[in-house]
Order: structure tokens, then C-alpha cells, then sequence
């Protein structure tokens, strides 16, 4: 959705992550290097790491908290579905390299929109929503 608007950058993306970018691709990347920002606190940032990517993830929380004034809240999942093993042994998962037993916590600012999708764990036989 995001180069909905512009659909030939979507497509250099889209060569770009099959490793099949053209000259032109490359040039409409390098274009961008150093073009001005509409707002610099909303540039998404891709990271490798998933220990990264839940520090910044965090952080921004941290600051839209201390900014809105509205505390976060912390939710705690609840498995809908499982197959391949017992409940207890479902809610024994851990996510990411955490070593605390049981579902995801997922913090949020009360009334921010968010994004959920559903994830699916075929070998683990857990899905949720």
C-alpha cells in the first residue's frame, strides 16, 4: 500500500527483493538517497533483527506514551486455536528470545489504530488472529 501511488517504484521493490533489480531500478533507489522527508518522526525503518526491531518498537511507544500523555497499556494474547498439542503446552511458547513462559504481551496507546494479521505456526499447530 504504501507505492500504491507510485507504481513504478513498487515495481523496482518488487525486483529489488527478488534480486533482480534493472540499471533503472538502481538509479530510482539512489534518487532517493537524500531526498527530503515529509515528516521525520513517521520513515519506517527496516531492520535484520527482531532484538532491534522490539527496541525501536518500544521506544516510539515510549515517546507516543510520554507525548499523548495516555499510559500504555499491556495486553496479554490469548490462543484461539490449537492443534498438535495440549492448551498448556501452546501457552508454554515463548516469542522471540524471551524466557518467560506463556502468550505475547502486546503494549499499546488505548485508541491508536493498529494492524493485526493473522499468524499461523503450522509445525507448532498454533493459529491466532
Amino acid at each position: 500500500m504504501r507505492q500504491s501511488e507510485d507504481p513504478e517504484f513498487a515495481a523496482a521493490l518488487r525486483r529489488l527483493r527478488l534480486h533482480e533489480p534493472t540499471a533503472e531500478d538502481i538509479e530510482i533507489l539512489n534518487d532517493r538517497v537524500g531526498a527530503p522527508l515529509e515528516s521525520a518522526t513517521l520513515i519506517p525503518i527496516v531492520v535484520r533483527r527482531h532484538n532491534l526491531r522490539d527496541a525501536l518498537n518500544k521506544e516510539k511507544l515510549r515517546e507516543a506514551s510520554e507525548v499523548s500523555g495516555i499510559p500504555i497499556t499491556h495486553c496479554l494474547a490469548n490462543i484461539t486455536s490449537h492443534t498438535k498439542m495440549s492448551l498448556s503446552e501452546a501457552y508454554s511458547v515463548k516469542g522471540g528470545r524471551s524466557k518467560v513462559n506463556g502468550d505475547g504481551i502486546l503494549s499499546v496507546i488505548p485508541g491508536t489504530p493498529l494492524l493485526i494479521t493473522r499468524k499461523i505456526d503450522i509445525s507448532l499447530g498454533i493459529s491466532s488472529i
